[in-house]
């Protein structure tokens, strides 16, 4: 169970969407839910993109007939960049949504194909080392393997 101060604070999303509604940039993606680690708790995917798409968090809203949105915010002070996944239940594509200066949906895809590439690796083939200063920097299989972060995504 997470602390409290842990937790998301739900309220600070819905600026995120409401202000933006003009932007919006809709695309379609081959991406599966399951292929995100939706429903698979302490699996690879949802743990190398909350390590290679920083300050991002992802809350699914599961709908009714078989419908479900994923949806990515940014969470550094003052953005206002979300993106939001619609998967439809027996549908090839899903539809993107994304809005604001950072692309997060294609942060997250980057991510989630970096690590595919890398043969789909198991939650213990990550490492961690911290400095005297602090600093934290993970890997994959060694110390001189640094996982790439994808959050360069920001629009011109």
């Amino acid at each position: 169970m997470k602390l409290r101060a842990q937790r998301l604070d739900w309220g600070r999303f819905g600026r995120h969407v409401r202000e933006h509604p003009e932007d919006v940039d809709e695309s379609a993606t081959s991406v599966d839910l399951s292929d995100l680690g939706e429903g698979q708790r302490f699996r690879g995917a949802r743990f190398v993109l909350g390590l290679c798409v920083p300050d991002c968090a992802h809350v699914l809203n599961a709908g009714e007939h078989g419908e479900s949105t994923l949806w990515f915010f940014d969470m550094t002070e003052g953005s206002r960049s979300w993106a939001s996944v619609l998967f439809r239940q027996g549908k090839d594509k899903a539809t993107v949504y994304q809005s604001g200066p950072r692309r997060l949906w294609e942060e997250v895809a980057r991510a989630l194909k970096w690590w595919q590439e890398q043969g789909a690796p198991r939650l213990d083939s990550f490492g961690l080392t911290l400095t005297r200063d602090g600093t934290s920097r993970p890997w994959l299989g060694d110390p001189t393997r640094p996982l790439p972060t994808f959050g360069t995504g920001v629009r011109d």
